[in-house]
């Protein structure tokens, strides 16, 4: 259960940053964003704040980011802010920010871990109990392992 709510979880930061991106760059541009969703399905949750509605869905598996004047079978009036209304630059500045937003996370994360690194496997003691086999036998903190039963250990 809790790979799967991991998953969720990593998932989601991915969904929001995604959309999140579309959003910046629409509200940038003057496109009125109607509707934020984070997830599909019936509404969880909802606060209208201005124009936009943010929302968070019972279906944490998507999301998406509804614009003036972007829905099919919707008439257009021809306003300003409405997404059709600009620039084919503006639109796909608008289209393109999402998956650049989250080739940025991915540049960030790696970068977090190059800097930061990952634990390293190593034979090095760390701590030793005295009252346990091991402190009994002499073995002492930072002592480094070589061989276990006459056998070399790498790392």
């Amino acid at each position: 259960m809790i790979p799967i709510l991991a998953f969720i979880f990593v998932f989601g930061i991915l969904i929001f940053v995604h959309e999140f991106g579309h959003f910046i760059l629409a509200k940038k541009n003057g496109v009125r964003v109607e509707k934020f969703s984070f997830g599909f399905g019936p509404r969880l949750w909802g606060r209208k704040i201005g124009a936009t509605e943010y929302l968070i869905s019972a279906v944490p598996l998507g999301g998406y980011i509804r614009m003036a004047g972007d829905e099919p079978g919707k008439a257009r009036k021809g306003a300003p802010w409405e997404y059709l209304s600009k620039t084919c630059g503006q639109r796909a500045q608008i289209v393109a920010f999402g998956p650049i937003l989250n080739y940025l996370l991915a540049f960030l994360l790696f970068s977090f871990v190059f800097i930061v690194g990952a634990p390293t496997p190593t034979t090095k003691v760390g701590e030793v109990l005295a009252d346990y086999p091991a402190g009994e036998a002499g073995i002492r903190k930072d002592d480094v392992i070589l061989t276990v039963a006459a056998e070399k250990v790498e790392y």
